[in-house]
């Protein structure tokens, strides 16, 4: 990652930390709700631990970074279920997706009513159960 500071030098930092452990990355596109998907809420669980988090673009005044949500998995090779709360209040639930890649992830055009979980359809996008 490039960071800067106020009059001071670029400066290239990398994270050496998460090297061979696994992660997913969500990128979320809203049809009923807003394109970006801001303020969908995610929850993710694998291996036993939940992990929350929301897409938001913007890290402070005049900061922004993407809107993909990446969460760290440690040795699980799936997150074991992930549920989307949209903006526009459905719901989506997916089952053992794969780490090691981003997941685009579109919400459905027929999206259950508030509150109500919908399921992936055959063909359609995110994540699909293995077999």
């Amino acid at each position: 990652a490039a960071v800067t500071t106020l009059d001071g030098p670029v400066e290239l930092w990398r994270n050496r930390i998460g090297e061979g452990r696994a992660w997913i990355g969500l990128a979320l596109q809203g049809t009923r709700s807003n394109r970006d998907a801001i303020g969908a809420k995610v929850r993710l669980s694998a291996g036993g631990r939940v992990r929350h988090a929301h897409v938001s673009p913007y890290t402070g005044y005049l900061g922004t970074h993407t809107k993909t949500l990446y969460f760290g998995l440690a040795g699980n090779a799936k997150a074991d279920w992930i549920e989307i709360l949209w903006p526009s209040g459905a719901t989506q639930r997916f089952e053992n997706a794969a780490a090691g890649k981003v997941h685009r992830i579109t919400e459905p055009q027929d999206a259950a009513a508030p509150g109500r979980a919908t399921a992936p359809r055959p063909g359609g996008s995110g994540p699909s159960p293995k077999p």
